[in-house]
């Protein structure tokens, strides 16, 4: 029975991709994902180096406009250290403040804004990247979409590819005191190339596995694209459950990275 039910749900997942399949925004509804990013490697003539950093990210649907675009109260929290060669620094745990998203229903976002409603940008809002809050924000929203994820107005087949666009934050102006309220900052857009693998469970839901080949900006020489990444988006519910990119060994300074995202909890 249990064999079938998935199936089932399978069916579902895959009848769903030949019709519009996007974000879908309820307001008052708190959705807490838990974030999980190591990374280790070897740099030639460096010494090794590890980054251990964990944490969870909230997301909270405000408003919702009639053409579904919502604004989305995000708040991150976590904790970790680096450490190289023989030295060990901790992550600061100190509270980052909330920041706000106008999120459209492709999942690309359209804008940050602040507490006080103000257009911002990230590297504004919390550059410390030694913060473990304001790191985990990067990763997770840095590319100006969900979780780096753009659906496109129609879903194809398994198999179907399309391209999006990331907008990466590139600030100048700052001067020598480096000020960030004097701080220009330019919105530089890098096409994405996503790929429909099919449908999958994941965590006992059956999703929409989507991936690309340049799903997380991991700047290092001769990578200036990213690394590969896959999504599982439930149809049913708008919404990423789970995102998850491994490496081992990867380029010159032989990196292991790890990097997960998966949705713990859904309050109405």
């Amino acid at each position: 029975m249990a064999g079938l039910l998935f199936v089932l749900l399978l069916s579902q997942a895959a009848q769903a991709t030949a019709a519009p399949v996007g974000f879908t925004f309820r307001k008052g509804e708190k959705l807490t994902y838990a974030v999980d990013l190591r990374t280790s490697g070897s740099a030639p003539g460096k010494g090794t180096y590890e980054s251990d950093l964990s944490g969870e990210a909230v997301f909270e649907t405000l408003k919702v406009r009639p053409d579904g675009t919502a604004e989305v109260r995000m708040t991150c929290s976590g904790k970790g250290k680096m450490v190289a060669g023989s030295g060990s620094l901790a992550y600061e745990e100190t509270a980052v403040a909330p920041i706000l998203l106008l999120v459209k229903p492709d999942g690309a976002i359209s804008e940050f804004r602040d507490l006080n409603g103000h257009k911002t940008y990230l590297i504004k809002a919390g550059f410390d990247l030694l913060n473990a809050g304001a790191g985990l924000r990067m990763y997770l929203v840095g590319t100006y979409t969900m979780f780096g994820l753009q659906l496109p107005s129609k879903t194809p087949a398994p198999g179907g590819k399309w391209t999006g666009a990331h907008k990466a934050e590139h600030g100048s102006g700052a001067g020598g005191g480096f000020d960030l309220s004097k701080m220009k900052v330019e919105l530089k857009s890098e096409p994405i190339l996503f790929s429909l693998a099919g449908t999958s469970k994941y965590h006992e839901v059956a999703c929409l596995t989507i991936s690309s080949p340049s799903a997380v900006r991991f700047d290092m020489p001769g990578n200036p694209h990213g690394v590969a990444g896959t999504w599982y988006f439930d149809a049913a519910s708008g919404r990423v459950v789970g995102f998850e990119s491994h490496l081992k060994q990867w380029g010159t300074d032989k990196v292991d990275f790890d990097y997960t995202v998966s949705l713990t909890e859904v309050k109405p």
